[in-house]
């Protein structure tokens, strides 16, 4: 795949909108592409411990080939644990020390954890710089990197602590994907899923007949993938960029895997994708309960997830099991709780989801007791 075969797709946000690069060989080009977006000839790098040593490197030299000046952090922490208070207060008291200005640009370069507390600091950092997002792995390029959501987990659940701060540019470098553990690469497809339930039915189709030659040696496969799942969540986002409405089907299988993220303490054997996963299956496994999608789409997900080589049942993540009450208490701090209700995302049918506050919580035991269960 040729550098000339880069995709753009435009978030049209009037006064924040901005461009999502998708391509192969950006990342030696970052300079060139962020130039415009400083105010004064600097940007500065905050990366991760896993990503710095294979690309902060390229991309602090293409800074300087441009005649930008840098510094850089890398964050000794890793995965969730960087989105955390300890996270937040490194990189804001760094900015602070080296004299990051309001005017000056950030450079998020890492996975989607790093993207999230970073573009968090960014938020808050003098009440506002500008960011631009270099995500590094394919859930961050389908996903995190796209939208403005930013923030850290606390103990009482995830993301319940940030901000809406759009970047000023995505650049998604598809080369650097062929990096990725397998494990990564099925994190992303967890997301990937989704996109595929909520959008449409070629995305959908696509996945299920192309299932065996995703990988991340298949640059054509990869961009395809991304652009896709971009092009689906800048559609929602545009229409809906705070969450008010429809940006909420985003959260499809969200409610339950994040639930389950937050009962199994962030375990690092336990994936964002992989929850996800599970979750859009506990998500169809209610819609199926409440008679508003037919079992064949059920049946569909669960086959699509195996040949993807992924989790579809609770019991089958390789951890003590937490208790139902506690996947519950996780549960109840779901963002989307509206007066004491918890809302769940729902599924008639491919394409066709809709958010509900009026799920019967007997219903929602049972469907997640026969998940712990393996069924």
């Amino acid at each position: 795949m040729s550098r000339r075969s880069t995709r753009t797709i435009h978030v049209d946000l009037g006064s924040r909108s901005y461009d999502i690069l998708i391509g192969q060989g950006l990342l030696d080009d970052i300079g060139n592409l962020v130039k415009p977006f400083t105010g004064r000839p600097r940007a500065v790098i905050v990366s991760e411990a896993n990503v710095a040593p294979l690309y902060l490197d390229r991309v602090a030299a293409s800074l300087r080939s441009s005649n930008l000046s840098t510094d850089t952090l890398v964050l000794p922490m890793k995965g969730e644990a960087l989105k955390s208070w300890a996270g937040i207060r490194c990189i804001t008291e760094w900015m602070l020390q080296v004299g990051i200005e309001r005017n000056d640009l950030m450079i998020a370069l890492g996975g989607g954890c790093l993207g999230d507390v970073a573009g968090f600091a960014a938020a808050v950092h003098r009440r506002g710089i500008g960011y631009v997002h270099v995500p590094t792995t394919l859930l961050a390029q389908i996903d995190s990197a796209v939208g403005g959501k930013t923030g850290i987990n606390v103990k009482e659940g995830k993301n319940l602590v940030g901000a809406f701060h759009q970047p000023r540019l995505v650049v998604s470098d598809i080369a650097v994907l062929g990096t990725l553990p397998d494990r990564e690469l099925r994190s992303g497809l967890g997301e990937v899923v989704k996109y595929g339930l909520i959008g449409d039915s070629q995305y959908f189709d696509w996945m299920e007949r192309n299932a065996s030659r995703i990988s991340v040696e298949n640059v054509e496969c990869m961009h395809h993938l991304v652009s896709e799942s971009c092009q689906i969540k800048t559609q929602l986002v545009v229409s809906d960029e705070t969450e008010r409405g429809r940006r909420s089907l985003l959260n499809l299988g969200h409610t339950f895997g994040h639930a389950l993220e937050c009962a199994y303490e962030y375990h690092p054997r336990l994936s964002h994708g992989e929850s996800i996963a599970i979750g859009c299956m506990l998500a169809l496994n209610l819609s199926v309960r409440l008679k508003l999608c037919d079992v064949q789409l059920l049946d569909r997900l669960e086959r699509l997830l195996k040949s993807l080589g992924m989790k579809s049942r609770i019991g089958q993540i390789d951890m003590a099991m937490p208790s139902y009450e506690r996947i519950w208490e996780c549960m109840k701090q779901d963002k989307k709780v509206e007066s004491e209700v918890i809302r769940f995302v729902l599924v008639r049918d491919i394409g066709d989801a809709f958010v509900s506050a009026s799920v019967d919580p007997e219903d929602v035991r049972k469907v997640v007791e026969r998940s712990m269960n393996g069924r």
